[in-house]
């Protein structure tokens, strides 16, 4: 028992200096450690999906192809604006003439 300023309190007795947490499971082989292939099964898993999703995107493009209603109208609403800022830069720098 040892006196600090509020209360006693019980120290632990020194022992030889712990290694590292997860030094005890890598040399005794627990439990905690996974088994050399069990990465295989999730990573084969999550591979297909995101193969499936990149087929069904393939699908789409094929029958549609890259153009829908809504990307036609945005890059008929851009070339629009494209046309009216040309034509207010034409306007801007236009000299009068006398």
């Amino acid at each position: 028992m040892r006196r600090s300023p509020a209360h006693l309190v019980r120290l632990p007795s020194s022992r030889r200096p712990r290694g590292t947490a997860w030094s005890y499971t890598a040399q005794s082989g627990s439990v905690e450690k996974l088994p050399k292939g069990a990465w295989h099964f999730p990573t084969l898993l999550m591979s297909t999906f995101v193969g499936h999703e990149a087929y069904q995107y393939w699908q789409r493009l094929r029958v549609r192809g890259d153009t829908c209603e809504s990307c036609e109208t945005a890059r008929e609403h851009y070339r629009d604006r494209l046309r009216r800022s040309a034509e207010a830069h034409l306007a801007a720098t236009r000299i009068p003439e006398r």
